[in-house]
């Protein structure tokens, strides 16, 4: 904390005598100063600007700002895409857009299963033993640890995040493929696999011949082995989605050792095709504007273009499965209108996304353990206005400790009980009523409204804000009247 070089710099600017007594006081002055000399750029960092400079960057992909309910619709009504309507699961990120018309919608979900979880316990045991020889009776102690297990059920939590992906080319085939990292394999291994796929496949094709969805090879042993989609059930339509020039840039992006290679599951079901990559598991879509916080210029400016390149890059290769195929991108939607009125402005994705932007605190069941994640799923969405009043349902698990004795035979020829702690799980929940509206102002502009505006009932913890949309926590309140008068106000000039 204490610097002789450095004294006279801080006596100079921040004034008093630097000592190790006062050093940690003058840095923090410091710290203060610089933090807000670097306000004005730290509070004009927004959601959208990666999106912005993703489609500069590729002009075939347009990135919608928000997912609204007309482009969900639209998803399940023509291409039969699915709503995640399990009450546990929770989407914690989303983002739409579309390429040359074709829509598609990247989420990350919060999943709860229910799983059985290995509880064990141990009972250390003591005994003794007499025996004689010739030189008398004698005593021998024994001891040994009896261990017990036992499962019992208990939630269990992960996060996917996968791409869904409408298109009516190729409308009547399904299949599935999963990676096999050829980019890690060298030439002679992948010659090897190749070899040992394809006389797994000849036998396949002579077990399916007559059969009225057998499978044929394309001809390209290179590609039916590494793409795999052995399962597919349309040979023709298969075979007009992957051309030769389908085939030959897929087989790049798979053998490609940069950036990721063979990284993905694909599943094409019909007019919806579904990647899951491997590394978008482990990135962050959110551009949450904190990740780029910091005092330092030149720093936060590395953190800013490395995670815009970043953004760019994951996303770009989870659309890559998609755009190696050019068929979808020369089959362009037709006009399309809606048989259906969905039942709110946002989709039920964004208005999950920005209840899991509130605190927690505000939706957990009162008896809910504090170290168990909330599911929050929308609910009863009805439209005020141009916003939306929501219903969230929380779920989460009361923690019960428990405990139970299986009986063990220890080595003294009895019986014992051993003691096995465990956790009994409680599925609660709690409804509570949450306002949600588009008001389309800048994060800037926000931070302003909620110094100026925010107090009473509608406070800045009881809000989130991002990427132009305006959520109010009403907990057991009526829904507002009209969400769109009571949330633009706030943002008119």
């Amino acid at each position: 904390l204490y610097c002789e070089k450095c004294a006279p710099e801080f006596t100079i600017q921040y004034g008093g005598s630097m000592k190790p007594s006062n050093a940690k006081e003058l840095m923090e002055k410091a710290y203060a100063a610089v933090l807000k000399n670097v306000e004005p750029l730290n509070r004009i960092y927004d959601w959208g600007i990666p999106q912005e400079l993703m489609e500069k960057t590729t002009p075939i992909i347009d990135l919608d700002p928000v997912f609204k309910g007309e482009r969900l619709q639209y998803l399940i009504e023509k291409y039969g895409f699915r709503e995640v309507t399990s009450p546990k699961q929770s989407v914690l990120e989303v983002l739409s857009g579309n390429i040359q018309g074709n829509p598609f919608v990247l989420q990350k979900i919060l999943d709860c299963s229910i799983v059985d979880k290995k509880y064990s316990g141990s009972l250390t045991i003591h005994w003794t033993t007499t025996y004689r020889d010739k030189n008398g009776t004698h005593t021998r102690h024994h001891s040994q640890t009896l261990v017990a297990s036992i499962y019992r059920p208990a939630p269990s939590y992960k996060t996917l995040t996968q791409l869904a992906f409408g298109s009516e080319a190729a409308p009547n085939l399904h299949f599935s493929r999963k990676p096999i990292h050829a980019e890690k394999m060298d030439d002679k291994e992948r010659e090897k696999y190749i070899s040992k796929t394809i006389k797994k496949l000849d036998s396949k094709e002579a077990k399916d011949l007559g059969r009225s969805e057998n499978f044929t090879k394309l001809g390209n042993d290179e590609f039916d082995a590494l793409f795999g989609a052995f399962d597919r059930d349309n040979e023709i339509q298969f075979r007009l989605l992957y051309t030769p020039l389908a085939q030959r840039n897929t087989l790049e992006l798979l053998k490609d050792k940069s950036p990721f290679g063979d990284d993905f599951y694909l599943k094409k079901d019909g007019m919806v095709t579904v990647v899951q990559s491997e590394h978008s598991q482990k990135f962050d879509y959110s551009s949450t504007p904190s990740t780029f916080f910091g005092y330092d210029v030149s720093k936060m400016k590395e953190k800013f273009v490395n995670y815009c390149d970043d953004f760019i890059k994951n996303l770009f290769f989870d659309l890559a499965p998609i755009i190696s195929v050019p068929l979808y991108q020369m089959h362009k939607p037709g006009e399309y209108i809606y048989e259906n009125q969905y039942r709110s402005n946002l989709s039920s994705f964004e208005q999950e996304v920005l209840a899991n932007s509130l605190d927690a605190g505000l939706f957990k069941p009162k008896e809910a353990s504090n170290n168990i994640p909330l599911i929050l799923k929308a609910k009863e969405a009805a439209k005020r206005g141009s916003g939306d009043s929501v219903r969230i349902d929380a779920l989460s698990f009361i923690e019960t400790p428990m405990v139970e004795y299986v009986p063990k035979m220890g080595g003294d020829g009895r019986s014992h009980l051993v003691p096995v702690h465990w956790i009994k799980y409680d599925e609660v929940h709690k409804q509570s009523n949450m306002g949600i509206g588009q008001v389309n102002g800048t994060r800037e502009k926000y931070l302003e409204k909620c110094k100026d505006n925010f107090g009473g009932s509608i406070s800045s913890i009881r809000t989130a804000f991002q990427r132009g949309l305006l959520a109010i926590f009403e907990g057991d309140e009526e829904y507002l009247e009209d969400i769109n008068n009571s949330l633009v106000e706030l943002f008119k000039d």
